[in-house]
C-alpha cells in the first residue's frame, strides 16, 4: 500500500488488498468510537467533532469502495 499527495492537497490510497482495507476500516470505526466516548465524557470541543465528521466521511469511503470491489 502507498498514498500519494496530489496538487489539491488530496491524499489518494492505492493497492489496498483486501485485507489492509478491512483493518483500515475497523480501525477507523475504533478510532470514531472513541471520538464519541470522548464528546460524550466532556461534552466535546469543536475540534473533537471536525476529526468525528471527518472519520465519518472516509469510512463512508472505505465501504463505498468494499462495495465497487466486490460488485
Amino acid at each position: 500500500m502507498y498514498a500519494d499527495l496530489d496538487r489539491r492537497g488530496l491524499v489518494s490510497l492505492f493497492e489496498l488488498d483486501r485485507n489492509d482495507t478491512e483493518a483500515l476500516l475497523e480501525a477507523l470505526k475504533q478510532y470514531r468510537e472513541s471520538l464519541q466516548v470522548f464528546i460524550d465524557l466532556i461534552e466535546g470541543n469543536e475540534f473533537t467533532m471536525q476529526q468525528k465528521a471527518s472519520c465519518d466521511k472516509l469510512i463512508l469511503e472505505i465501504q463505498h469502495i468494499i462495495k465497487l470491489r466486490d460488485e
